[in-house]
């Protein structure tokens, strides 16, 4: 979808890697696959039954998510006046499509958790929606690299507001 435009685009494909969350916590900036809001956590047998449902979906009510973390545990976010504040300051976010339309309450985002949002801040459906504060363990993995098209090859980096 266009949830990530400018950054990504519809039909383009990434590689996700699936490892580095095991050694530390996700990161402000990054670009994250996260499990479908409307799709519960199975376990066992269910899971595998949820995964082959998955798989014969054409309508793609079930495809993951792709967002970027805005804000960590411990963190606050705030939606001002089309600006994103955390942690009390400005984030200069060149990156986005726009700035969002919609203000959001001062939070503090919860232990385990993380605050996404795409970079389409008005045509996404984020932790300001459906998602919610979402769970760590519902991520998937990192996006890292796109693959195609072939001349939009490139590695996914976090963008400089969120530090190194």
């Amino acid at each position: 979808g266009a949830s990530m435009e400018p950054t990504l685009h519809n039909r383009e494909r990434i590689i996700v890697e699936k490892v580095s969350y095991r050694l530390h916590g996700p990161q402000r900036g990054d670009i994250v696959v996260l499990k479908n809001p409307w799709r519960p956590d199975f376990t066992g047998w269910d899971a595998a039954a949820e995964a082959m449902r998955e798989i014969v979906d054409l309508s793609g009510s079930m495809r993951p998510y792709i967002k970027r973390i805005v804000a960590v545990e411990g963190d606050t976010i705030q939606i001002y006046g089309g600006i994103v504040y955390l942690n009390g300051q400005a984030l200069e976010e060149d990156y986005i499509a726009d700035r969002p339309r919609m203000d959001y309450p001062l939070s503090t985002v919860p232990e385990d958790h993380v605050f996404v949002m795409g970079d389409n801040r008005n045509n996404s459906d984020d932790s300001r929606g459906s998602v919610g504060f979402l769970r760590e363990s519902r991520i998937m993995g990192r996006a890292v690299f796109r693959y195609y098209p072939l001349n939009r090859v490139t590695a996914l980096s976090r963008p400089d507001v969120f530090g190194d």
